[in-house]
């Protein structure tokens, strides 16, 4: 939601059966961004007390699925990507298929919010 809003967008909240979503209207983001082991660095060059902007909420996101045994796609750029994580901490995004909707959806499902 960050990231949409820092980009002056807006964004939309969901839960559709067992996965929770975000999504904007955004220009797209990289897969590979959900990487666990990837520098600390932001693009955010203005930083407010009343938002993140620390370049660490991908990071985070990815952290939370991995740790609860969820799963994570990504649709964005025309495409929707299953995240994989590797032993090292990379993403390896596994095309799925066409996205036909403008912007990025972050689907998820955490194991532990299904008390499984």
């Amino acid at each position: 939601m960050d990231n949409a809003l820092g980009l002056g967008g807006d964004c939309e909240i969901g839960y559709g059966g067992e996965f929770f979503y975000v999504k904007d209207h955004g220009s797209g983001l990289d897969p590979e961004l959900f990487s666990i082991n990837r520098p600390l660095r932001s693009s955010k060059y203005l930083r407010l007390p009343t938002r993140g902007a620390l370049g660490n909420g991908l990071r985070v996101v990815a952290g939370a699925v991995v740790a609860s045994g969820g799963e994570l796609y990504v649709s964005t750029r025309g495409k929707t990507y299953k995240i994989h994580w590797q032993k090292d901490g990379r993403a390896l995004p596994e095309c799925l298929g066409a996205y036909h909707e403008e912007g990025t959806k972050i689907s998820l499902i955490c194991m532990c919010c299904l008390g499984t």
